[in-house]
């Protein structure tokens, strides 16, 4: 399978990762990037490969799937803390 680049103008990129737990004892894994974000023809797609599987598994732990991906990508996995 072909590889490619994600960023815009085929260079480097930056990538955040963020964990943050609320007072609530809700844990938000925030993962951002800076390309050039999923086109709507490639969404359809994705529901058909890996995400399915995170979609299946944030649902089986009663936490909560967001996706943004107008400009870059922001993937949110909301999750109860277990303690």
């Amino acid at each position: 399978m072909p590889t490619s680049t994600p960023f815009r103008g085929g260079g480097g990129g930056k990538i955040e990762v963020t964990l943050v737990r609320s007072e609530s004892d809700w844990a938000t894994l925030i993962v951002r990037d800076d390309g050039a974000g999923i086109p709507a023809s490639a969404k359809q797609i994705s529901q058909r490969n890996g995400l399915s599987l995170v979609r299946r598994l944030v649902k089986q732990a009663k936490g909560v799937l967001d996706v943004d991906a107008e400009s870059g990508t922001v993937w949110r996995i909301t999750l109860p803390v277990v303690t």
